[in-house]
């Protein structure tokens, strides 16, 4: 049992980080800072009411472990890009992380 809660708090961990980085390196990003994070924002109600559909539909713990998948892999390609994708990897990213953090502080 205290692996069980060991691995979940490494997951919130890791996920409240990859949320957290994300906002901070926003000035890296193309384009207007400002409007960038406008764009982050935009999409976080978004993502945490697609992650509650899917998780409605596909459990939660399947979910949440696609949700952060997805957030991952967009954050090492967002590294691995320039430009405008940079960006658009940055909001998937975002998506992912976001929609798992909602997840994840709901899961017994």
């Amino acid at each position: 049992m205290q692996a069980r809660a060991l691995t979940e708090r490494l997951w919130r961990a890791g996920c409240a980080q990859v949320y957290t980085v994300v906002v901070l390196q926003v000035a890296e990003l193309p384009g207007n800072a400002y409007l960038n994070v406008f764009f982050l924002f935009l999409v976080e109600p978004a993502s945490l009411a697609l992650a509650a559909a899917a998780a409605e539909r596909a459990g939660r713990r399947a979910t949440l472990a696609g949700a952060l998948l997805q957030g991952g892999a967009a954050v090492v390609l967002c590294g691995l890009t320039r430009g405008r994708a940079q960006l658009a990897l940055a909001v998937a990213s975002r998506v992912g992380v976001a929609g798992g953090l909602g997840l994840a502080q709901v899961l017994p």
